[in-house]
């Protein structure tokens, strides 16, 4: 399950940087995963950085440059389910979700994804990353 991107990085790019892996590791782990594919359970809320005092473009209004707690308060509520997972048969298991994410800074992205599927009702097994970045002022990924 891949982390979305916020609404103008997905203008300006394209594409889904996160959808991208996760479609590219789904052939390597077909042969021990027969039945695992790439879904898109989450979308952005139509304006992830509402805690910005006012609307601005600069910098500081986005997550460049804010350490782990500050992109924890930021990000928080951000993601949504696109919609309900399906009803299960009694006795089926519940499917396992690792969400796959490009860039790992402080945690906060991976730890919104995670409270939103358990919001709505689904079970996270883990999370793959491709890369990780020193978060500024050198917090570490705190928030995992």
């Amino acid at each position: 399950m891949p982390v979305p991107s916020a609404s103008a990085a997905f203008r300006r790019r394209g594409f889904v940087p996160a959808e991208l892996l996760a479609r590219r590791a789904l052939r390597s782990v077909r042969a021990v995963a027969p039945g695992a594919r790439v879904v898109r359970l989450l979308a952005p809320r139509p304006d992830p950085w509402s805690s910005c005092p006012r609307p601005c473009a600069r910098p500081e209004c986005g997550p460049e440059g804010l350490g782990a707690r500050q992109r924890a308060r930021r990000i928080r509520g951000s993601l949504r389910m696109r919609r309900p997972l399906p009803a299960r048969a009694a006795g089926a298991a519940m499917p396992r979700i690792v969400i796959v994410d490009d860039v790992l800074t402080t945690g906060a992205s991976l730890c919104e994804a995670r409270r939103a599927l358990e919001a709505g009702g689904a079970a996270v097994a883990g999370a793959v990353v491709l890369a990780t970045v020193a978060p500024p002022g050198g917090e570490g990924a705190a928030m995992l």
